[in-house]
């Protein structure tokens, strides 16, 4: 284990980067082209053997990036499958 600073930016509406600093080390994944979030929420106890609740918030994303020490990784993000 190493020390590590987390941090955050953006503007949902556009983009959004999450980091991840350490003394010599830095990992940056961006999300960009965000759509519209869905919600998904399932009572509990809505059939008798599911006795807890589920609430979900779920952000598509067109397109990421994954960048190591300001160097964009090789490679495309993928859509997912339907």
């Amino acid at each position: 284990m190493i020390d590590a600073d987390f941090s955050k930016s953006g503007d949902m509406r556009d983009f959004w980067t999450e980091r991840v600093l350490t003394q010599s080390e830095e990992i940056a994944l961006t999300w960009y082209q965000i759509g519209d979030p869905l919600l998904i929420h399932t009572q509990p106890n809505a059939t008798p053997d599911r006795p807890y609740g589920v609430c979900t918030v779920l952000i598509p994303a067109l397109g990421a990036r994954l960048s190591r020490n300001g160097v964009e990784a090789a490679g495309r993000s993928l859509a997912a499958a339907a």
